[in-house]
C-alpha cells in the first residue's frame, strides 16, 4: 500500500512538474513571438528611416543646387563700373526688377577727353600721340593742350542705329567722319568740364 501511495505521489509530482514545464514552454514561445514581432517592427522602422534618409539626402542636394544658383544670380546683381566716375542719371531704383540689357544708369567717367569727329580726308597724317589744341565755347579765348589718345577703327556711320546699306547700288558718296579721342593734358582744368560741351579741336600732325 505504501508503494502504491508513493507511486501516486510521484505521478502527481511529475504531472505538476510537467504542467510547470509546459507553462514555461508556452511563456517562452510567447516571449519568442514577442521578440520576433519586435524585431519585425524594428526592421520596418529601419526601412522607413532609410527611406526618409534617402529623401532627406535628395532634398539636401536640391537645396545645395538652389543655393549655388542663388549665389550665381546674386553675383549677377552686382554691377561694376568700367572705371572711376559718377552717376549722371539713374533710370531705376533699388529693388526694381530689370531685364538683361536694360540701361540702369548713365555713367560719367572721371577721365575727361574730347571726341572730335574729323572728316576722313583730314586723317591722312593723324597719329596716336600727336599734340592737339582745344578751344572750348564755354571758355572763349582759352586754349587747352592735349594729345590724340585713340582713333576709331571705323567711321561714325558704322556705329549708327541704322548703318547705311550700300549693297543696293543706290550709292551717293558722302565724306565720312571718324571719331578721334583727344586727352586733355591739364587734368585740374579737365575736372571742371562737363560732358557734352562744344569744342573746336585742332591736331598738329608731323606733316
Amino acid at each position: 500500500q505504501q508503494k502504491v501511495e508513493q507511486a501516486v505521489a510521484d505521478e502527481q509530482r511529475f504531472a505538476a512538474e510537467l504542467a510547470s514545464r509546459e507553462a514555461d514552454f508556452e511563456q517562452a514561445k510567447s516571449l519568442l513571438r514577442g521578440s520576433e514581432d519586435s524585431a519585425e517592427a524594428e526592421r520596418r522602422t529601419k526601412k522607413v528611416l532609410e527611406s526618409q534618409e534617402g529623401q532627406l539626402i535628395a532634398d539636401l542636394h536640391v537645396k545645395e543646387a538652389a543655393l549655388t544658383v542663388a549665389q550665381v544670380n546674386l553675383g549677377y546683381t552686382k554691377i561694376q563700373a568700367p572705371g572711376d566716375g559718377t552717376v549722371g542719371e539713374r533710370q531705376v531704383r533699388p529693388g526694381q526688377l530689370v531685364s538683361p540689357g536694360t540701361q540702369v544708369i548713365s555713367f560719367v567717367p572721371l577721365t575727361k577727353w574730347v571726341q572730335a569727329n574729323y572728316r576722313e580726308t583730314q586723317l591722312t597724317n593723324v597719329k596716336v600721340g600727336d599734340p592737339a589744341e582745344i578751344r572750348i565755347d564755354e571758355y572763349p579765348g582759352r586754349v587747352v593742350r592735349g594729345k590724340v589718345l585713340e582713333i576709331a577703327p571705323a567711321s561714325g556711320s558704322q556705329f549708327a542705329l541704322l548703318p547705311p546699306d550700300n549693297a543696293t547700288g543706290n550709292f551717293t558718296k558722302v565724306v565720312q567722319r571718324v571719331p578721334v579721342k583727344i586727352a586733355l593734358e591739364d587734368s585740374s582744368f579737365a575736372d571742371s568740364l562737363r560732358p557734352g560741351l562744344s569744342v573746336v579741336a585742332t591736331v598738329r600732325t608731323r606733316r
